[in-house]
């Protein structure tokens, strides 16, 4: 092997190292300031402005299944379309496919099932996303922790989602704890 191909190689490492020590910086924040959320609304603060901005992603939703999702209305201004949505029961596990974390490279070639309740009002804004999943026990029902890109190709399948898993494990430990102090459980 040339020393130049040995020294790409070395470079691709170190870049490689780097990105994901990056990660997992954003991660450990992210679940520092999960832990630190005292109530839903502190939570959903955590959720749609310091994730956002930490993660560097465009739009964070945080998708609730509900059999009355079609009677909320939900508002977003054009400056922040993060937030909390509600989506009809079974839209997680079509969603992400049996799986607990989703990365899709880029919506517009065939967007998931369900994508367009997900990111509503936004759909069209987002041409990558991971879509990481919530169990939540209080309510017997499973959530997504949706970031959303305008760029395609920011996520891909064959990253790998495991600190992303991690977080979904703490921000359902966080959110059902909050939902259950809200008495949001009825």
């Amino acid at each position: 092997m040339s020393n130049v191909r040995m020294k790409d190689r070395f470079h691709g490492l170190v870049t490689s190292a780097r990105e994901n020590l990056s990660v997992q910086q954003q991660v450990q924040r992210a679940v520092i300031s999960t832990i630190h959320a005292r109530n839903l609304e502190e939570l959903l603060e955590v959720l749609s402005t310091d994730l956002a901005h930490w993660f560097d992603v465009d739009i964070v939703r945080l998708a609730m299944e509900s059999d009355m999702a079609g009677t909320y209305e939900t508002y977003y201004n054009e400056e922040n379309y993060s937030g909390i949505c509600f989506v009809p029961a079974g839209t997680a596990n079509a969603v992400l496919l049996g799986e607990s974390v989703r990365l899709i490279a880029d919506t517009q070639g065939e967007p998931p099932i369900g994508f367009e309740m997900v990111f509503a009002d936004c759909s069209n804004l987002v041409r990558s996303c991971a879509l990481v999943r919530l169990d939540l026990p209080t309510i017997n029902r499973p959530a997504i922790l949706a970031f959303g890109v305008r760029h395609a190709d920011r996520f891909h399948p064959h990253q790998g989602g495991e600190l992303l898993a991690h977080l979904g494990e703490v921000m359902s430990i966080i959110l059902d704890r909050c939902l259950v102090e809200g008495d949001f459980t009825a």
